[in-house]
């Protein structure tokens, strides 16, 4: 009897243990999305009928991507740096990867080949899904594009630095991110870390720098392009 005992509660701890496998775990958490906003689905619409086939560059992303057009704050560097990329910008306002995993699947890189792809998404991604969830999400953006786009060059960004240093989501996204680089096969994409570039000696993020601690002043802009303009060049 004591044998038997045994064993059933052996089976009963090994099926009450968490799955493992991250990759199966991030199909039940980080699946292409669309948002139900009016906005959204009227930025979505007018990107996939835009006319796309001199585009050279483009940037896929959230908020932080989205305000390399804002006069307030990227507008004018956009114009100084990419302009002659005739770029286009593929940020959202909150978009986390499985939105942007949905606007690529449903449109948005038909018509166009660029030279150079930015991918720089995930802080949203932050306070709701593992760093493990949101690596593989990250992944399987960038093989969504590069089987859409086999000819570009796939720059993908480490996620930038966000809140302070001790947040758990700094913590995530740079566990996140460390996975992303680990994972990256070098014939899918190049992974770029310009995040020394906002941080001063104790890893906090200036004021000057990112506003909210989050998203990027014109000075911050300002460090992308020059940061980003090795690799376009």
């Amino acid at each position: 009897m004591g044998i038997i005992l045994r064993a059933i509660f052996v089976i009963f701890f090994a099926l009450s243990l968490p799955g493992c496998n991250s990759s199966e775990q991030q199909a039940d958490t980080i699946t292409p999305t669309a948002k139900n906003l009016d906005w959204w689905q009227a930025r979505h619409r007018a990107i996939v009928n835009q006319d796309k086939s001199n585009v050279k560059l483009a940037f896929i992303g959230d908020s932080i991507t989205q305000l390399w057009q804002d006069e307030r704050y990227g507008s004018v560097i956009w114009q100084q740096y990419f302009s002659s990329y005739n770029p286009i910008n593929l940020g959202f306002d909150s978009d986390k990867i499985q939105n942007a995993l949905w606007r690529i699947q449903n449109g948005e890189l038909e018509g166009m080949s660029p030279e150079y792809v930015v991918v720089m998404i995930g802080t949203n991604n932050a306070s709701s899904d593992s760093a493990d969830d949101i690596a593989t999400g990250i992944i399987n953006l960038v093989k969504e594009i590069r089987l859409r786009l086999p000819n570009s060059q796939i720059i993908v960004h480490r996620i930038f630095p966000r809140e302070d240093p001790a947040s758990i989501a700094r913590q995530t996204t740079n566990l996140a991110s460390q996975k992303v680089q680990e994972l990256l096969a070098d014939d899918m994409a190049l992974y770029v870390d310009i995040n020394h570039y906002f941080t001063v000696a104790d890893e906090n993020v200036p004021a000057d720098i990112m506003y909210d601690k989050v998203h990027l002043t014109t000075k911050g802009y300002q460090i992308w392009a020059d940061a980003l303009m090795e690799y376009l060049n």
